[in-house]
């Protein structure tokens, strides 16, 4: 009797030690062994919520998009925005490197910057727009691109720039708008860095120009980057377009006006053996001329004569005079 007393006893203590029921596990742990001992989660894992040892007989590893840096935890955080995990048992998360980011917190990872848009910082979570006078025409950037000389932009989150038009410049790069060609010069292209001067001939007497203007008959321009023509003075003319110097009246010819095309014949009665005249001689006493555009006058013939000056012809000697 007294070892069937032994026995069972023994058996009661045994069943007693090992009982899940009468083992209860503080919160946040986990059951290890066949015993009734009980241990605490490591970071990055998780257990239950309370209860008997039995039922948690192992901790969970925090899934992808979230982690835990902290033991004995009951759950697992999600992973903050501008970051991610893409492993099982982080103990932390890692910041979206430049160039990307995360508006979703529990991310496996994390988006490339949309073109227009960049980040030089790690850990965002957003992208911001490219500044006027930029671009950025890839994804994933870590900063935006300056525009080129001929060029501009002037609205935010650009994927481009654009081309200067005609009649405006830019030789600057990251700029907001083009500047107009000044008076005397123009630009017939488009993306231009700087503006043509009009040559010699021609001028531009206003801003913003495709194109330069010649100088019109009777007008000249002898120099370039000009924004007027001028007028031929009196004496001279021209008789062509895009001219950068006039002519000379030439003997026989005067002209008395400024911006003259032609130039007028000597009257008759009057000569000019010069050129660039503004005025005809009158022929003198003795002398005449009887054809327009001369460069001389004749002497009177024998027994003719001429008592006037500017005349076309000459007198016949009277009768009882004689004229040598």
């Amino acid at each position: 009797m007294l070892l069937i007393f032994l026995y069972a006893l023994f058996r009661y203590r045994i069943r007693a030690q090992f009982s899940p029921t009468t083992v209860p596990c503080k919160a946040l742990a986990m059951y290890i062994s066949a015993v009734s001992e009980c241990s605490e989660c490591l970071p990055a894992n998780q257990t239950a919520p309370n209860g008997e040892c039995i039922a948690r007989k192992f901790c969970t590893q925090c899934e992808p998009g979230t982690y835990q840096n902290k033991s004995a935890s009951s759950q697992c955080i999600s992973c903050p925005l501008g970051s991610f995990q893409n492993t099982s048992g982080a103990k932390e998360c890692i910041p979206c490197p430049a160039g990307t980011f995360q508006n979703v917190s529990g991310s496996i990872g994390c988006s490339p910057c949309p073109r227009g848009t960049f980040q030089n910082s790690t850990g965002a979570a957003e992208c911001q727009k490219c500044g006027v006078g930029t671009f950025q025409d890839k994804n994933g950037s870590e900063n935006c691109q300056l525009c080129p000389a001929g060029s501009f932009q002037n609205v935010t989150g650009s994927v481009g720039c654009s081309l200067c038009m005609e009649g405006t410049f830019q030789n600057s790069k990251g700029s907001t708008e083009c500047l107009q060609c000044g008076t005397g010069s123009f630009q017939n292209q488009t993306g231009s860095e700087r503006c043509n001067p009009c040559p010699a001939g021609s001028f531009q007497n206003v801003t913003g120009a495709s194109q330069c203007y010649t100088c019109s008959p009777g007008t000249f321009q002898h120099s370039a980057h000009s924004d007027r023509c001028f007028p031929c003075t009196p004496g001279c003319y021209q008789n062509e377009t895009g001219s950068t110097e006039c002519k000379y009246c030439s003997p026989g010819t005067f002209q008395r006006s400024s911006g003259a095309q032609s130039c007028d014949s000597c009257p008759i009665g009057s000569f000019s053996n010069t050129s660039a005249s503004t005025e005809c001689l009158q022929c003198p006493k003795g002398m005449y001329q009887n054809a327009t555009g001369s460069v001389t006058c004749a002497v009177c013939h024998p027994g003719s004569y001429q008592d006037n000056p500017g005349s076309s012809s000459c007198r016949l000697c009277d009768a009882g005079h004689f004229c040598p």
